[in-house]
């Protein structure tokens, strides 16, 4: 369970992804459909450690690791406002094809703004840093 209001990372399988949703009245479009697919092959990549050229210079991808939910949801599912095609992508492909077994996301509220120290390449330290700016909001 997400502690709501807080910066956690988190490992999304296909047993917990249930707890999230997401409200995008894209999902059925062609040009996100085509985002979605060019992410899935991004994240198949990074979950079995192959580096592109973003991946070397940015450890933890940003684009593919960071997703924002609404920190008003008390208890799951969680509504996630940035980070839609990811979640779209784990259920309709990569679970369901077994292409992987779980990814992990930094998870922020969406009420505060990401700073840059947290990425290109967040760690431990730098969650509880954001955690502290999310208590002071």
């Amino acid at each position: 369970m997400i502690d709501s209001g807080k910066v956690i990372k988190f490992r999304i399988t296909p047993e917990n992804i249930s707890q999230f949703k997401i409200f995008d009245t894209r999902t059925e479009k062609p040009e996100y459909i085509a985002d979605r697919k060019s992410l899935e092959q991004k994240m198949i990549d990074y979950e079995k450690g192959i580096k592109d050229e973003l991946t070397k210079k940015y450890p933890e991808r940003y684009d593919l690791t960071v997703l924002t939910y609404t920190q008003f949801e008390l208890y799951p599912p969680y509504v996630i406002n940035d980070g839609c095609h990811r979640i779209e992508a784990l259920r309709k492909t990569l679970f369901p094809q077994k292409l992987i077994d779980g990814f992990t996301f930094w998870l922020i509220p969406t009420n505060i703004p990401i700073p840059s120290y947290f990425l290109y390449n967040p760690s431990e330290k730098d969650a509880y840093k954001l955690n502290k700016e999310v208590n002071k909001k």
